[in-house]
């Protein structure tokens, strides 16, 4: 009976440990069960975050995730240093106040997340982009209310060794175009 109680505990302090594990500081992939991942369209039309299933190892989908206060998290994509920040709930344009409004918090729900708003939960997966805290103007995206499956996401760590992969995906495709350039000098003459 105490061993199927130890059993039992050790159970769920594990499944406590890998929900603290996945919101601990690092670099994730944010995706639905769909297979849809957390990206930036277009970086130079203030275009807003959205679900796409191309180029998933793009840069554009990675995301560092960094505990705040201990209550929260800030979400960052990596290539742009854009925030993830609530809609405005005033006038499209208007400018973000406070950093305190890139906090977030990331309520565990059947194995995956909702991105809920520190101050106003109701304001979950309501995401823009913006470039920090001081300067932004931000963009809307997904005002859905709770529930919706587009609102519960997976964060996926990227370890050193997809970091690595990507990295060396860059070098062959820079060879590849180097040895194309030497070919066209080499012809040109």
């Amino acid at each position: 009976m105490v061993g199927r109680s130890l059993l039992s505990l050790l159970a769920v302090a594990t499944v406590a440990m890998q929900c603290v594990a996945a919101i601990e500081d690092g670099v994730y992939r944010i995706s639905t069960d769909g297979g849809q991942f957390l990206t930036v369209q277009d970086i130079f039309s203030n275009t807003p975050l959205m679900l796409q299933e191309l180029f998933k190892d793009s840069p554009t989908q990675k995301w560092r995730v960094k505990n705040v206060k201990n209550t929260a998290v800030s979400i960052q994509n990596i290539r742009t240093n854009f925030y993830v920040a609530p809609k405005n709930t005033k006038a499209q344009g208007d400018v973000i106040q406070s950093e305190e409004e890139f906090h977030w918090q990331l309520q565990p729900k059947d194995g995956k997340f909702v991105i809920a708003h520190t101050s106003d939960t109701s304001k979950a997966g309501s995401l823009v982009i913006s470039r920090s805290p001081e300067h932004i103007t931000p963009a809307h995206v997904n005002t859905q209310q709770d529930g919706k499956v587009n609102q519960e996401w997976n964060f996926s760590p990227l370890d050193a060794m997809w970091t690595l992969k990507a990295f060396l995906w860059s070098l062959r495709f820079g060879y590849v175009q180097l040895a194309a350039s030497a070919a066209r000098f080499k012809y040109a003459f």
